[in-house]
């Protein structure tokens, strides 16, 4: 698999205050306007599994750079399972996480109702 090289570099000055900020991050990560920039600063540079997770659910977050995320070798599970609950995850993408390890993450992909439908069932699990 071909790795890439994402930039923490943000647009916003804040950038770094979100990388070290636990509570500014999660705020922002839930933020239904989320600045794309400042998702990608959260998941490139912050410590905080919750922020992470919320940063990769937010619909906001490119596309492409969640499926770049999820499949980094020792993607983390929070990161993973937010991608899987994101909306606007990429149908790829989620059949990936649907033979994820992690029962969460599978679980997450289940329940998304954004998810194609063979890909929920792929995930082992029904979802009503």
């Amino acid at each position: 698999m071909m790795r890439a090289t994402i930039s923490v570099m943000s647009p916003r000055p804040d950038g770094q205050r979100l990388a070290d900020d636990w509570a500014a991050a999660r705020a922002e990560a839930r933020r239904p306007d989320a600045d794309p920039a400042a998702l990608i600063a959260i998941l490139s540079a912050s410590t905080d599994d919750e922020a992470r997770e919320a940063a990769a659910a937010n619909p906001n977050c490119p596309s492409g750079i969640l499926s770049i995320f999820v499949a980094e070798p020792g993607a983390l599970v929070c990161v993973r399972r937010g991608a899987a609950r994101n909306p606007a995850c990429p149908p790829s993408t989620a059949e990936y996480l649907a033979k994820d390890p992690d029962p969460t993450v599978r679980e997450a992909v289940a329940h998304n109702p954004a998810a194609p439908t063979t890909t929920r069932a792929q995930a082992g699990l029904t979802a009503d």
